[in-house]
């Protein structure tokens, strides 16, 4: 779990255990890292599945190239 926040935004008001990034209209920099926790093999499994269904249900919206 990450915060994105703004430079001028008051950043003790914010819990420590996530991470903090901190963003610009020009991008971002991970300020501090959140400790990583692993997933349960069935809900990684689960996950991993969700994501390959919506990566394929894109590819498919994508309009055919013909040669």
């Amino acid at each position: 779990l990450y915060f994105a926040t703004a430079s001028d935004f008051p950043h003790d008001i914010l819990p420590s255990e996530p991470g903090l990034i901190i963003a610009d209209a020009y991008g971002g920099e991970v300020i501090r890292e959140t400790q990583s926790r692993p997933l349960a093999p069935a809900r990684r499994k689960a996950m991993t599945l969700r994501f390959a269904r919506v990566a394929a249900e894109r590819l498919l919206r994508l309009p055919a190239v013909t040669p």
